[in-house]
């Protein structure tokens, strides 16, 4: 399956642009999104396209928003300027859909123990909950998780460094939606 991420401001949505396997029963493999016949893909690209974009709509709410880059202060869970206004995006968006509910996932490089990145995850995760309540979220609506370097977005050629590309990568905090 090929998979194309589109980038929109801070959000993080995922379109998948299908499969090529059709199997015996003329469908593809089923794992795509679509599961189109091999005629029903052979139909005009505004037809396809109203396809993707309700995809991407769907996939949308699979991760609403995924914060990276300088969001913590080095080593620590306090949020910079720059983590707060990308929060302020998932607020609004959490405004608009009041029934949504998200988990917070922390995650950390490979760079320290294995212990402490857990724990930097957990806090990091608890942090930005707090931010989102005190920007009038309710807390029900919010669960954390701290993952520590268990959950790579890439793999760290080097997880002994923290200043890698692919160390920032991985220095992030997710949201994913657990009910819509």
């Amino acid at each position: 399956m090929k998979v194309k991420t589109v980038l929109v401001s801070t959000l993080v949505l995922f379109a998948f642009a299908g499969c090529s396997y059709w199997g015996s029963n003329k469908r593809c493999c089923g794992t795509c999104p679509a599961g189109k016949t091999k005629a029903e893909a052979a139909k005009p690209a505004t037809t396809v396209k109203e396809t993707m974009v309700q995809k991407v709509k769907e996939k949308a709410a699979e991760i609403l928003i995924s914060l990276k880059g300088a969001t913590f202060q080095n080593a620590s869970a306090q949020l910079t300027p720059q983590g707060k206004k990308e929060l302020d995006v998932a607020v609004d968006a959490m405004n608009k859909n009041p029934k949504l509910e998200v988990e917070i996932a922390g995650h950390t490089s490979a760079s320290g123990s294995a212990e402490a990145n857990q724990r930097l995850s957990q806090k990091r995760a608890e942090s930005v909950k707090a931010y989102m309540v005190s920007k009038g979220i309710e807390a029900k609506r919010l669960t954390t998780a701290g993952y520590g370097e268990s959950r790579p977005a890439v793999n760290e050629p080097n997880p002994n460094l923290s200043n890698t590309p692919e160390a920032a990568m991985n220095r992030r905090v997710e949201l994913e939606v657990t009910k819509k």
